[in-house]
């Protein structure tokens, strides 16, 4: 199966915060300022264990859910 092209990759509002490694999809998101601190990255990344852009654009969210209600509430703490 061939990849579209990457200008079409990039504008594929699917693909916010995902990257494809080698023929998987990974979710990617930035920690922020405040909280760099605390991670040995100034990123938390997962593997979405899928090949499926529609698949991982479904799996992210729960992802970023997840990681954006861990940042608040140490933001808040």
């Amino acid at each position: 199966m061939a990849l579209p092209p990457r200008s079409a990759l990039r504008s594929d509002r699917r693909r916010q915060y995902l990257r494809l490694r080698h023929t998987v999809w990974w979710v990617r998101l930035a920690v922020p300022a405040a909280l760099r601190g605390l991670y040995s990255s100034p990123h938390r990344e997962a593997n979405l264990h899928t090949r499926d852009l529609d698949e991982a654009a479904r799996a992210k969210l729960i992802h970023l859910h997840r990681w954006q209600t861990e940042f608040a509430a140490q933001l808040a703490a």
